[in-house]
């Protein structure tokens, strides 16, 4: 089951490296404008940290629940470690807002 997941995010990402590659064919040639992938550009680098994030979020938050119930002392790095977890979708925000301003 993992690697069907794997191969259906590795050809999903083909596809849209191949779709981002037509601009050029559009720089060999005069005369058109190449079509502006930014806005799919930037909803990937949204998109793709806020699913890995949450995915991150809910396998560290279910065994971090499981290691506070046998462990109670270790609250406060259980919660330093969600909160990397958290920080993939931050990042993905930051570099969206770049793309945005600066791209």
């Amino acid at each position: 089951m993992r690697l069907k997941q794997t191969l259906i995010a590795l050809a999903l990402l083909s596809v849209v490296m191949l779709i981002s590659m037509g601009n050029i064919a559009f720089a060999q040639t005069t005369g058109q404008s190449a079509p502006d992938y930014r806005g799919l550009w930037i909803a990937l680098a949204v998109g793709i940290p806020a699913i890995a994030g949450g995915f991150a979020v809910a396998t560290t938050g279910s065994s971090a629940i499981s290691a506070l119930t046998e462990k109670p002392e270790i609250s406060g790095t259980v919660i330093i470690i969600v909160a990397l977890a958290e920080g993939i979708a931050i990042y993905g925000l930051l570099v969206a807002i770049l793309l945005i301003f600066v791209g």
